[in-house]
C-alpha cells in the first residue's frame, strides 16, 4: 500500500489473481468504501487496471476521497453491456450513490473500447475534476458521464477522445455536468463534444473541437452552452432527435458562443 506522504509514483494493478476484501462486489485496483473509510486523500501515485468489468479506482458507500497529482490508467478489459453507462461499471473512476471525489492536477487515461474515463452514478454521486486530463483511446467510451442523479463539475481540464463514439462530455438519464474552461478534441467519427441523452449539461468558455458534429441531444437532453467556441470537422454542428420510450422535450440554451462547421451549414 502506498503512504499518503510518499512523493514518487508507485504503481499498484489489478490483475486475474487479486482479491479484494472491501464490502463490495465490484472490482477495482482501489476501492474506497465509506463502510470503514469516511475520508481519504492520496496523491503522487500510479494505478492501473486490466480486468473486464472493473475500474481503477471505484469510491462507494459515502466516502470522500481527494486525488492529487495521480495517473489513472485502464489499457484493456472492455465490457459490452447496454447497461454499462447507467451503472457505471468499467469506468476508470467510478463514484456511486452518496460518495464524492475531488481530482486535482491529475490524470484519467481510458485506452480499451466501452471504458469511460469518470462516471458519477447514483443520487448524491459527485466527482470534482480541476486542472486535469481526460484521455480515451478506444470506440464507446466517453472521457465524463454522468447517470442517476450523479453530478459531474470541471474546471480548466484538458479532455481528448480519439476513436468512434467516444463524446466528451455524456449526461446520461438522470444526470447532470458542469464545465467552465475545458479545452480538447474528440477526433473520431460520431464522438461529440457535448451529448446530453436525457441528462443536463452546461458548459462556459470552452474550446473543443469535434470530428462530425459537436454538440448532440437524445431523450429529452438538456444542454446550456454559454461563451463557447466549437468546431465541428463535419457537415453539421448539431444533433437533436426525440425518443419514442421517453416524452421529455429536450432544450437547447445558447448564449455567444461561436460554432465554426468545415464542410457545410449548422
Amino acid at each position: 500500500m502506498c503512504n499518503k506522504t510518499f512523493s514518487l509514483l508507485c504503481l499498484l494493478t489489478l490483475s486475474s489473481a487479486a482479491v479484494f476484501a472491501q464490502k463490495t462486489d465490484y472490482r477495482a485496483t482501489y476501492i474506497v468504501d465509506g463502510a470503514s473509510i469516511a475520508d481519504e486523500n492520496r496523491s503522487h501515485i500510479s494505478l492501473e487496471c486490466l480486468e473486464p468489468d472493473a475500474s481503477v479506482v471505484y469510491a462507494t458507500n459515502g466516502t470522500k476521497l481527494i486525488l492529487t497529482s495521480i495517473r489513472l490508467n485502464k489499457t484493456s478489459g472492455s465490457l459490452d453491456s447496454d447497461s454499462r453507462r447507467m451503472t457505471g461499471r468499467n469506468s476508470v473512476l467510478l463514484v456511486d450513490a452518496g460518495s464524492k471525489v475531488t481530482v486535482e492536477k491529475s490524470e484519467i487515461n481510458s485506452h480499451t473500447s466501452m471504458a469511460d474515463g469518470a462516471s458519477a452514478v447514483g443520487d448524491g454521486s459527485i466527482i470534482k475534476v480541476y486542472q486535469g486530463n481526460i484521455n480515451v483511446s478506444r470506440s464507446g467510451s466517453a472521457a465524463v458521464n454522468a447517470a442517476k442523479g450523479g453530478k459531474v463539475s470541471l474546471d480548466r481540464t484538458m479532455i481528448s477522445t480519439y476513436s468512434s463514439q467516444d463524446p466528451a462530455l455524456l449526461a446520461s438519464v438522470g444526470g447532470e455536468i458542469e464545465a467552465t474552461g475545458l479545452s480538447g478534441e474528440c477526433s473520431g467519427q460520431a464522438s461529440p463534444s457535448f451529448y446530453s441523452q436525457g441528462g443536463a449539461i452546461t458548459a462556459q468558455n470552452c474550446k473543443l473541437s469535434s470530428g462530425r458534429w459537436t454538440i448532440g441531444s437524445v431523450d429529452g437532453g438538456k444542454l446550456t452552452l454559454i461563451e463557447n467556441e466549437l468546431q465541428s470537422g463535419g457537415v453539421s454542428g448539431f444533433l437533436l432527435y426525440g425518443s419514442k420510450s421517453r416524452s421529455e422535450n429536450g432544450e437547447l440554451v445558447l448564449t455567444q458562443n461561436k460554432l465554426t462547421v468545415k464542410d457545410g451549414p449548422s
